[in-house]
């Protein structure tokens, strides 16, 4: 967190969602709004999170279920304690003027795939999140356009009124640019998702290694089309490569 913060601390007295989002109301309210001027604050929950026995008031029976009852338990757990915050800021006069972006940095593998631990791949059980925006201006709806966690730093930027030049890989979400393009990289594993299609690789891959192809409308990523449509695959894999090598390059001088 150094690298990105220039102070950090943690208080594992307030790591329950409960108390946590109870402390992070105060602080707005006492320190960020009392500032009349805009701010940014990043809340990141702990309870719905591996191992998933650390909502408030779980018995040691419950922590002792199986581990979708207790992913069933934390996740409802965190959306009670995320409803509670906002209710209690959404009467505050700055509320009217802020957006509200919510989203996943992870998703949880349970077998499908054949994957059961996060470092096993990058498919869809791990990789796709739930991703909301609530604000001024932004109606409900739905959009299934291909994304990535690229795109929301230029979205917040936008939303803002900030106006420079786009640096990122990724693009407004709001622009509607069409199903667009996502990447990612994660333990050796790199994915993209561009023109209907979603490739994910082993990288770099081995001798005797072959991507997964699928359609993106595959939510579940049951049926692999690398076999039958190797242009596909190394059309994408060529894309993919130039990608991640720019990445690279970018990240190795600062830029």
């Amino acid at each position: 967190m150094a690298k990105w913060y220039n102070a950090e601390h943690y208080d594992r007295n307030r790591e329950d969602d409960s108390t946590f989002f109870v402390h992070a109301t105060s602080y707005i309210d006492d320190t960020l709004a009392r500032q009349k001027a805009p701010f940014l604050a990043t809340l990141m929950t702990r309870s719905n999170h591996y191992p998933f026995n650390f909502a408030a008031g779980m018995s040691d029976e419950e922590k002792r279920k199986p581990l979708t009852e207790r992913i069933n338990y934390t996740m409802n757990y965190a959306d009670r304690q995320l409803a509670r915050f906002i209710h209690s800021i959404e009467h505050e006069e700055w509320f009217q003027n802020t957006y509200i972006i919510i989203l996943a940095d992870h998703g949880f593998p349970l077998g499908e795939n054949g994957v059961s631990t996060m470092n096993g791949g990058g498919f869809s059980n791990v990789t796709w999140i739930p991703f909301l925006i609530s604000g001024k201006g932004i109606d409900a709806k739905r959009d299934t356009a291909t994304a990535a966690q690229m795109d929301i730093a230029p979205t917040i930027l936008e939303l803002a009124g900030i106006a420079v030049p786009n640096i990122f890989m990724g693009h407004n979400l709001l622009r509607g640019y069409g199903e667009g393009l996502s990447l990612g990289a994660y333990s050796r594993v790199t994915a993209i998702g561009f023109d209907g299609y979603r490739l994910i690789a082993k990288y770099p891959l081995v001798n005797g290694e072959t991507p997964w192809l699928f359609e993106e409308k595959d939510t579940h990523q049951n049926k692999n089309l690398a076999p039958n449509r190797p242009e596909e695959v190394k059309r994408l894999k060529g894309i993919l490569d130039t990608l991640i090598k720019l990445s690279d390059y970018s990240l190795e001088r600062g830029m």
